[in-house]
């Protein structure tokens, strides 16, 4: 319904396309998986790997597992980009923290602004990736794409491998 923006009519319209392309009626129903949502909702791909990101800047190795189960056999490369433009994001904010603004106001300055769901997961965020963490990871994701595109390489396998590194814990010093 978020996604409609409460418009009943469009949610409707949902259900309907749904409900045709499973060959289901009221005498008939049929479940609907998440494979049939990847297959026909234009923005379920996108929602994964939004999640992925924020399991991964947060350090949530639970949901970063299952969303990586979600997103296997798709490319890697929309989630390494996603990855480093939240990393740029936090890079900003990680500044303007570090010359004293509290992480609240700094993420409320963030141009594009960030969606406000996602503003509570930017501040567990900052606590755990320092300016150098963030470069490492930005260099990482770099790294992963090129790897992908490189004639003969290890295709999505380096740029998957990059995104659960960068999930691992960060180390203590």
């Amino acid at each position: 319904l978020a996604l409609t923006g409460g418009d009943l009519g469009i949610l409707a319209n949902e259900v309907e396309k749904f409900a045709l392309f499973l060959n289901a009626t009221p005498e008939a129903p049929r479940r609907l998986e998440r494979a049939h949502l990847a297959q026909l909702g234009a923005d379920s791909a996108e929602e994964d790997v939004n999640a992925l990101v924020s399991a991964i800047v947060t350090g949530d190795r639970r949901g970063l597992e299952r969303q990586m189960q979600l997103l296997e056999g798709s490319s890697a490369i929309p989630a390494l980009r996603a990855l480093a433009r939240r990393l740029l994001q936090l890079a900003e904010a990680r500044a303007m923290v570090d010359a004293g603004r509290k992480p609240a106001e700094a993420i409320a300055a963030l141009r594009p602004p960030v969606f406000w769901k996602e503003r509570e997961t930017m501040a567990r965020a900052l606590q755990q990736w320092p300016h150098r963490r963030i470069q490492a990871g930005l260099d990482a994701c770099l790294a992963g794409e090129r790897a992908i595109k490189t004639p003969g390489g290890p295709k999505d396998v380096a740029g998957w491998q990059a995104i659960v590194a960068l999930g691992a814990p960060a180390e203590r010093s």
